[in-house]
C-alpha cells in the first residue's frame, strides 16, 4: 500500500483532501477527552500521514510530546517540512511492528489506515502493540471502513480543481477486499495533462470479530459508534469510530 502513497505527487493531494476529516476527527476526540476529564500529556499517532491531525491534537490539548509513525517516506518528508512544532516528532516505522521505550496516554490510527491490513491477525497485532504502549487507563482510538460501505457494488468517484482532475473506481470482491483504481490527470502550466494511475487494496471485517480482538488483547470500556462515539445503527454505517481504554 505504501507504493500508492509514495507514487507521483499524491502526498500533497492527500494533505488537501484529508484536511476536513482531520479537523472533524480532532474536534470529536478532544470533546470526548474533555468530557471524560482525561489528561493527555503524550500521544502516538499510527499511520500519521502528513501529520495534520497530530499537530491539531497537540495544539488543542497542549500535549507535551506527540509522535507520528508512518511507513511512507514521502508522507514523513512532507510532515517534517510542513509541521513546525517542537512538541511533535515523526518516525519511520510499521504500525504492525514497532517498539518504544516509553508509553503514551493516547494512541490513534486514523482515516481507515487499518483497513490496509490483511489478514485480520495483523489488526490484532496493532491492537496488541497499542495496548502494550499505553499507560494505565490510556486510550486507543481508530476508525475503519465497514462491510456495509462496500456492499453496494462498484462505485466511482470524481474530483476536480484547478490543479488536477481525478476519477477513482472502487470494486468490492467476494472475500471482503476492495480494489481501488485511481487515475489522476494533473494539469501542467502549458495546458497539458500528466496521467497517473495508482492501485490499492483495502480489507474489511465483521464488527464482532474486531470487538472480540480488542477484548482479547485486554481493552475495556470499548465504545463503537459514529464520529462522536455515540450510538448509531452500526449495520448501516460506512465508517465506524472506536475508542477504548487499557
Amino acid at each position: 500500500m505504501v507504493e500508492f502513497y509514495d507514487k507521483g505527487n499524491y502526498v500533497s493531494k492527500y494533505a488537501d483532501s484529508h484536511l476536513d476529516f482531520s479537523i472533524r476527527r480532532c474536534d470529536a476526540l478532544v470533546s470526548y477527552i474533555n468530557k471524560k476529564q482525561k489528561t493527555v500529556k503524550t500521544m502516538l499517532d499510527l499511520a500519521c500521514g502528513t501529520g495534520t491531525f497530530l499537530n491539531l491534537m497537540q495544539e488543542k490539548l497542549s500535549i507535551n510530546k506527540c509522535v507520528g509513525l508512518d511507513f511512507s517516506k514521502k508522507m514523513l518528508e512532507y510532515a517534517m517540512q510542513n509541521i513546525k512544532n517542537d512538541n511533535v516528532e515523526f518516525i519511520y516505522g510499521d504500525m504492525t511492528d514497532f517498539e518504544f521505550d516509553e508509553k503514551f496516554d493516547l494512541i490513534t490510527c486514523n482515516y481507515n489506515a487499518i483497513n490496509e491490513l490483511s489478514p485480520i491477525s495483523k489488526w490484532e497485532k496493532v491492537f496488541s502493540l497499542a495496548y502494550k504502549h499505553l499507560n494505565d487507563n490510556g486510550m486507543f482510538s481508530f476508525d475503519f471502513n465497514t462491510i456495509y460501505k462496500f456492499s453496494n457494488g462498484v462505485r466511482t468517484f470524481y474530483a476536480s480543481n484547478e490543479e488536477y482532475d481525478e476519477v477513482a473506481k472502487m470494486t468490492p470482491n467476494k472475500d471482503n477486499s476492495i480494489e481501488y483504481l485511481t487515475i489522476t490527470y494533473e494539469k501542467t502550466p502549458d495546458g497539458q495533462y500528466i496521467k497517473e494511475e495508482r492501485k490499492a487494496t483495502e480489507y474489511v471485517y465483521n464488527l464482532c470479530e474486531i470487538k472480540k480482538l480488542l477484548k482479547k488483547v485486554g481493552f475495556k470500556n470499548i465504545k463503537i459508534g459514529d464520529k462522536n462515539f455515540d450510538k448509531c445503527n452500526r449495520k448501516k454505517q460506512n465508517r465506524l469510530f472506536v475508542i477504548c481504554e487499557k
